[in-house]
C-alpha cells in the first residue's frame, strides 16, 4: 500500500478514500507528515483511531 499515494490531493479527497477502509492510520498519519503536513488532516486520520 503506498501511504503517500493515499495522502495526496485535497484534504476531502484524501477523507473519501480513507473512509470505510481498513487502513493502518499511524502510517496514513507518518505519510502526511512526511509531506504536506496539514494540521487539519492529521487531527482528522487522528479521530479515525477511535
Amino acid at each position: 500500500m503506498d501511504y503517500e499515494t493515499m495522502v495526496s490531493g485535497t484534504v476531502e479527497e484524501v477523507k473519501d478514500r480513507v473512509k470505510g477502509e481498513h487502513l493502518d492510520i499511524m502510517k496514513l498519519i507518518e505519510a502526511e507528515r512526511a509531506g504536506d503536513d496539514r494540521n487539519t488532516l492529521i487531527e482528522w486520520l487522528e479521530k479515525q483511531k477511535a
